[in-house]
C-alpha cells in the first residue's frame, strides 16, 4: 500500500515552487534525487518536479524548514559540485527537448538550498515494470520497441555524450505506445561518486564494466553494452549477470541456450554489444543496429539485385533481337553485325 504522509526530508504536498510550481505528492526516488507530480499554475498542466537531494549528504524537517542542509562544511563542499552537476544535467536536457524520444524540459532552477527541474508528466509506467507484467518479448517486438532509444542515444552519442544509465527503469512506455529515455544525471554526480565509498551510479546488471572502474575507459560503447542488456531482458525475461562478476567467470548464456528463436546474425550483435571489455563491443549504436536490423538491409539488396538482372536480362535480349535482325536482313553472320554495334 502506498504512504500518503510524505516523509519528514519530502516537501509537503501544495509547497509552492518558483510562485509557479506546485508540489502535490512523491513519485519517485532515487540516490540522487525526489520526484514529485507537480502543478503548473501559469499553463494549468500537470508536471513532473526533480528535486535535487543526494542521500546520505542532504537531510531536511519539513516541520521545521523546506531548506536542504548538510551536517558538515565537506560534506556541503560535496552536496554543491554535486548541485551544479544536477543544473548540467537540467541543460543537457533541454538541449534533447525537440527529440521525440526524450522527457521535455520546461524549467529548472534553485530554491531551498537546493535546485530542481520541471519535466513533462509521463502518463505510462517504466520498462522494468511493464515487463514485469508480460512474457518476454519476441525478438522482434523487442527491436521494433527499442529502435527509438536507439535513435534517441546515436543522436546524443553525436553531441558528445553518453547517457550511462540505460536500463528498463529509465525507460518509459507511455499510454500512447511511444517510449521516452528519462534520467541524464548518472554522469553528472561524480563528484558525489569520490565520497564515503560511493562508485558512479551502477544499475547491477546494465553497467558495463569500465563502470566499475575510475579510470574506465567509457564512451558510447558504454551504452551499447546497456542497451544490449536491456534488450537480453526483453528476449529472455533473464537480467544479465553483472559485468563485474563475468570479468572473474563468464557464465552469461546465448539467448539460443535459452529456448529463444533469434537469427544467430543479430543474436552473435547482441552478445558481442554484451562483451565484457569494451574493445571486443561495437563502438557506436550505428554499428550495433546495422547487425541487428540485417532483414530490411536484405531485402532491399535482394530488390537491388533483382532489378539489375531483370535490367540486363531485358537489354541482352533486345541487343541479340536486332542483331539477329539485321544479318537476317543483310545475308551476313551475326557476329559481323555485332562487330558494327
Amino acid at each position: 500500500m502506498q504512504r500518503k504522509d510524505p516523509l519528514p526530508y519530502q516537501l509537503l504536498p501544495d509547497t509552492l515552487l518558483a510562485e509557479r510550481f506546485l508540489v502535490k505528492r512523491v513519485l519517485a526516488e532515487g540516490g540522487f534525487s525526489i520526484i514529485y507530480a507537480g502543478h503548473d499554475l501559469n499553463l494549468e498542466m500537470k508536471v513532473a518536479i526533480k528535486e535535487y537531494y543526494p542521500f546520505g549528504f542532504a537531510s531536511r524537517n519539513h516541520t521545521y524548514s523546506e531548506d536542504v542542509i548538510s551536517s558538515s562544511e565537506d560534506e556541503w563542499q560535496t552536496f554543491e559540485k554535486g548541485k551544479k552537476d544536477f543544473l548540467k544535467e537540467a541543460r543537457i536536457m533541454a538541449r534533447f527537448s525537440v527529440e521525440p524520444g526524450v522527457v521535455s524540459v520546461r524549467d529548472f532552477f534553485t530554491e531551498n538550498n537546493t535546485a530542481y527541474i520541471v519535466m513533462d508528466y509521463l502518463e505510462g509506467v517504466t520498462l522494468k515494470t511493464w515487463l514485469e507484467e508480460k512474457e518476454p518479448l519476441s525478438v522482434a517486438e523487442a527491436l521494433q520497441l527499442m529502435e527509438p532509444v536507439m535513435t534517441t542515444l546515436s543522436r546524443i552519442h553525436e553531441k558528445g555524450l553518453i547517457h550511462r544509465d540505460i536500463s528498463p527503469d529509465n525507460i518509459m512506455m507511455l499510454k500512447d505506445n511511444r517510449i521516452k529515455l528519462l534520467d541524464f544525471g548518472a554522469a553528472r554526480n561524480a563528484s558525489l561518486a569520490k565520497e564515503k565509498g560511493f562508485t558512479i551510479k551502477i544499475k547491477r546488471g546494465y553497467a558495463p564494466e569500465e563502470q566499475y572502474r575510475s579510470k574506465g575507459k567509457q564512451g558510447p560503447w558504454t551504452d551499447v553494452y546497456a542497451l544490449c542488456a536491456t534488450l537480453y531482458k526483453c528476449i529472455t525475461g533473464v537480467k544479465p549477470d553483472e559485468a563485474i562478476e563475468r570479468v572473474y567467470q563468464d557464465e552469461l548464456k546465448r539467448p539460443s541456450q535459452l529456448g529463444i528463436s533469434i537469427d544467430k546474425r543479430q543474436e552473435d550483435a547482441l552478445m558481442k554489444g554484451l562483451a565484457i571489455f569494451q574493445k571486443d563491443r561495437f563502438k557506436t549504436i550505428d554499428e550495433l543496429r546495422e547487425q541487428l536490423y540485417p532483414i530490411e538491409e536484405s531485402a532491399n539488396s535482394e530488390t537491388t539485385t533483382a532489378t539489375t538482372t531483370a535490367t540486363t536480362t531485358a537489354t541482352t535480349t533486345a541487343t541479340t533481337t536486332e542483331i539477329t535482325s539485321k544479318a537476317t536482313n543483310q545475308g551476313k553472320n551475326p557476329f559481323e553485325i555485332a562487330g558494327e554495334l
